[in-house]
């Protein structure tokens, strides 16, 4: 995917609804390539294996180069750092992607074209019923301190998310749909499901949930303890990833190395250091100086890194922006605008997205082409033209005929929050620039620049009498995510941890889309749902953004670079030397 600057994509220009707001970086996780995280489903929940020899193939083909052209240190600058837990069972799934990836590997891949390809597991059969999954481990992979894995360490890594100490709230809710999770001999493993679980196999690759394998006689070294365990893990973590460790300073950098003989591929990198780099000037003073050799850029920024003879590439939208209305089910928010419908569509009425592309992104992004979040791939994109289109509509003149009809003909005032998150550290300006916009239809916003860790409380699993920010609105960045349930089961599944207004008719539905095994069926239903939902005008999309790279082509190919992956971990591994990526 990557792409030189003649290849950017461009909107559409408006005029500008404001003059002073600096223009956006589209800094973001280089975790987030847009591979679709895809499944054959009528194949598989007939019991057909996965094919063994794809990945195998893809792998020798990924590796030659960087093999055959000897192996090299890299250094990169990343504007968002990532945990500062080595454990995979604690932390978030964004941040596993920029640094855990590189030390653990899933049961399941993704391929370059979205499709499901063998990973630790080489080939797995599905029930009739959908409830039993059944998976054949590899017999050449062995963990960095060169233990053989074996369906014991599948089961053990699987099982840690049911302890209290896990952090990794989505992996954990995934592990709490089985019954139970066997080792049936040293390499097989079945999983018995409470009730159908249709993503689960994208679940099992490396993108939206990320359950990274570890050894089991290593860890239990700790004794059965979870903090304990959590500790060793800390200290020095042992995979089956394509680095292993060397060194770890939270929030400064971390230290890898490549794995010779990996089962995939021996890395092309030698040592790895990724440093945690937030300021923007500084990363590309380090890129010019020859400090590092890849880092993430600002918009602004391309005209120099090319005027210096470096190298721009992309990552077509890599990431999504958009707005959250939060609250708005709580009874301290009864009575305030935003709990009305036509009020929330008004908002979004008003905002000119190609504008904030133009001016903010330079360019760099498109407008949504799918519910918030969700890669094009995940769904059938052609179901939701009509929706998009509505979704990404400026009309600014609509929007104040439905704050009228809605009883505001004068506007109102607004809590609006916003903080610099992972994908979008500069969210802040784009907030900006949004209630520019408002302010020409009456909303006159009062707009709180804070970080995540303060208003989360407000936002996830927040008490249904939490009267802070209740009927607020917010930015929300998220890098794109394969699996159209996990959207909805963040905000309307069982516990939800965002929940969102919610109605018995629409339980009832997610229930059957959960239950659906039929992919045809599911496709259908998950569009019957998201035209609900993006009718609440709920969630606001923005746009979709891309990643800006810039590199030193001269000791860096990226001929091969990001093709599918969604982590650094699968990034780190591709990179070759120039010359290589030449050949």
């Amino acid at each position: 995917m990557a792409a030189n600057s003649s290849q950017r994509r461009r909107t559409s220009s408006r005029r500008k609804w404001w003059s002073t707001i600096p223009r956006m970086s589209a800094l973001l996780l280089l975790a987030t390539a847009l591979a679709a995280c895809s499944v054959d489903d009528t194949e598989t929940q007939n019991g057909a294996a996965g094919d063994s020899d794809s990945v195998d193939e893809a792998a020798a083909s990924d590796g030659d180069a960087g093999a055959d052209s000897g192996r090299m240190d890299v250094d990169i600058a990343l504007g968002a750092f990532g945990v500062n837990s080595l454990d995979p069972a604690v932390g978030a799934v964004i941040e596993h992607r920029n640094i855990l990836a590189h030390l653990y590997d899933t049961l399941l891949e993704i391929g370059d074209d979205g499709e499901l390809l063998p990973g630790l597991a080489t080939s797995w059969e599905i029930s009739d019923d959908g409830l039993t999954y059944t998976f054949d481990l590899r017999r050449d992979v062995t963990f960095h301190d060169g233990s053989d894995l074996t369906a014991d360490d599948v089961v053990f890594s699987m099982e840690r998310y049911r302890d209290e100490g896990t952090t990794a709230g989505v992996a954990a809710s995934v592990v709490a749909n089985m019954d139970s999770i066997t080792a049936v001999d040293d390499h097989t493993v079945e999983l018995q499901l409470s009730s159908p679980q249709p993503d689960l196999l994208t679940q099992l690759g490396p993108h939206d949930v990320y359950i990274g394998i570890l050894p089991k006689d290593y860890v239990e070294s700790a004794g059965d303890d979870f903090e304990a365990q959590n500790e060793l893990i800390q200290s020095a973590p042992v995979g089956t990833g394509p680095f292993e460790f060397v060194s770890h300073e939270p929030d400064i950098e971390a230290v890898f190395r490549g794995v010779e003989d990996h089962w995939r591929k021996t890395p092309a990198v030698d040592q790895l250091r990724l440093f945690h780099v937030p300021e923007e000037a500084t990363r590309l003073a380090m890129l010019l100086n020859g400090e590092v050799q890849l880092t993430q850029l600002s918009t602004d920024d391309v005209e120099q890194v090319e005027r210096s003879g470096l190298e721009i590439a992309q990552v077509s939208n890599s990431a999504d922006l958009g707005l959250m209305v939060i609250g708005t089910n709580r009874p301290p928010a009864e009575g305030l605008p935003t709990t009305d419908a036509r009020v929330r569509k008004a908002l979004s009425l008003a905002i000119d997205r190609s504008s904030l592309v133009d001016d903010l992104l330079g360019g760099y992004g498109s407008l949504p082409e799918t519910p918030f979040y969700l890669s094009p791939t995940s769904l059938e994109t052609e179901r939701y033209q009509e929706m998009v289109d509505e979704l990404a509509r400026f009309d600014p003149e609509e929007a104040t005929q439905l704050l009228a009809e809605a009883g505001y003909p004068d506007g109102f005032e607004l809590d609006f929050f916003t903080f610099p998150n992972a994908p979008f550290p500069q969210a802040p300006q784009f907030a900006e620039a949004i209630a520019a916009m408002w302010r020409e239809i009456g909303v006159i916003v009062d707009l709180t620049s804070t970080d995540y860790t303060t208003l989360r409380p407000s936002i996830v699993g927040a008490d249904i009498n939490d009267d802070f920010n209740a009927g607020g609105v917010h930015t929300w960045g998220a890098p794109v995510t394969f699996n159209a349930l996990s959207v909805l089961n963040l905000h309307y599944g069982e516990n939800a941890p965002i929940p969102l207004e919610n109605t018995e008719e629409k339980a009832e539905l997610f229930a059957e889309i959960r239950q659906e095994i039929d992919q045809e069926r599911r496709l259908e239903l998950l569009g019957e749902f998201f035209a609900r939902f993006d009718q609440e005008y709920l969630m606001i999309p923005l746009f979709s953004a891309d990643t800006v790279l810039g590199y030193d082509h001269e000791q860096l190919s990226t001929d091969d670079f990001l093709e599918g992956y969604a982590s650094w971990g699968r990034v780190s591994e591709r990179l070759v030397p120039a010359q290589a990526g030449n050949a």
